[in-house]
């Protein structure tokens, strides 16, 4: 009986948190009867010490990940392998069209974000370049946000894209129902027999030993703007770190954001925010931490927060999207939501969490259990299960 051969591609790998699902859902389908590959044009080995056994990597030489070429180059990779599905995660690749046509197996798209993510994404970061210069200001002011708020043309443009998508691949996978329902109904397919399937992200339950809890607030991720705005939880810690004197807040991650918030913490006279860098692995952190805080504008998923709740620590976010509610609902019980974006509540909701030991012991050990709900084993199953039905 032959293997079903799968591959899922990738700009660099590992990267981010897109990436880390990929060796969740790709180990699990290496270890239950499938030969798995990641294709990347970079593979970072450097980057990999925690790399499932039986994956295997193909780096594809392609110098413009966005030219004929090498979609061109991708198919002739897979085809070589004989690869039944090849899986896009959430690059908008152009020429998909062409791809497709030129693979011999099937192919997938998977929505790492939230729907229309990329076009917010360029909203925030297009409003945050206005303050580096005059031009970018004029350029801000008179032609992007007039165009934006009154012809919507970024949500347009990224619209016409998932529309390209949709008619061209075998699946479009999103993270929760709703963010289905939101793109089928944006396409006009919403009610009818869809391409659409849901995977949530997986979590790995790693068994971490007991240790008594650090007075640690700890955020892990991209050091980046536009959409995870850890310029928010700097506010919030100044307005927290006078009362709190044996707390102190760590930031576990790299990015180009980074100089930007040093300057803020010194600026704001922050004494206990200790930036830790990239990590290989972030389990220590979760290890020690009591509280782990995310005030992103655009997060589709969180998959910090899944990671925390299985470590044991207890989680706070903004109540921004359909994802971090389905980890963390209901508030108080699994996490902390707090209505987005208002800095006063998350201050409020987290010097309460921080002061109150019962009650962020008691959303700790529902979080834990609740997140098993995501376990590698039963995304891995679904992912499985709907390969074998194509």
């Amino acid at each position: 009986m032959s293997r079903n051969k799968v591959a899922f591609l990738h700009m660099i790998y590992p990267m981010g948190g897109a990436e880390v699902v990929t060796r969740h859902v790709a180990g699990y389908l290496s270890e239950n009867g499938f030969d798995t590959w990641v294709f990347a044009t970079k593979i970072n080995k450097d980057k990999m010490h925690n790399s499932p056994p039986k994956l295997n990597y193909e780096e594809i030489p392609i110098e413009d990940f966005m030219s004929e070429a090498a979609v061109d180059c991708i198919a002739q990779t897979a085809n070589r392998l004989g690869i039944d599905l090849l899986v896009v995660g959430g690059i908008l690749i152009p020429h998909l069209t062409r791809l497709k046509k030129k693979l011999n197996g099937r192919l997938m798209y998977m929505l790492h974000g939230t729907p229309f993510w990329e076009a917010e994404y360029k909203k925030f970061n297009g409003k945050r370049l206005a303050q580096t210069s005059l031009a970018k200001w004029l350029e801000w002011y008179l032609l992007r946000k007039p165009s934006y708020l009154l012809f919507n043309k970024h949500i347009k443009k990224i619209g016409k894209i998932y529309r390209e998508i949709y008619d061209t691949v075998d699946i479009f996978g999103t993270l929760t129902d709703s963010y289905s329902e939101q793109i089928a109904r944006s396409l006009g397919v919403f009610g009818q027999p869809n391409k659409f399937k849901t995977f949530t992200n997986p979590c790995a339950n790693d068994a971490l030993p007991v240790v008594q809890k650090k007075k640690q607030v700890v955020y892990v991720g991209r050091l980046t703007y536009a959409d995870k705005r850890i310029d928010r939880l700097m506010k919030v810690w100044s307005m927290i770190e006078p009362k709190m004197p044996d707390w102190e807040f760590l930031l576990v991650g790299e990015g180009e954001y980074g100089d930007e918030l040093r300057r803020q913490a010194k600026s704001l006279g922050l004494k206990r925010v200790k930036f830790c860098g990239y990590s290989a692995d972030v389990r220590d952190y979760y290890r020690d931490a009591s509280i782990l805080a995310l005030s992103s504008t655009i997060e589709g998923w969180g998959m910090v927060l899944c990671e925390a709740q299985s470590a044991g620590v207890a989680c706070i976010a903004f109540d921004s999207s359909a994802g971090i509610r389905e980890i963390l609902a209901p508030s108080r019980v699994n996490g902390v939501l707090v209505p987005p974006f208002d800095l006063n509540a998350y201050a409020r909701e987290l010097e309460n969490l921080m002061s109150d030991d019962e009650l962020r012991d008691q959303i700790a050990r529902n979080g834990k259990q609740s997140v098993l709900r995501f376990s590698v084993e039963r995304v891995g199953e679904h992912w499985a299960e709907t390969i074998n039905s194509l």
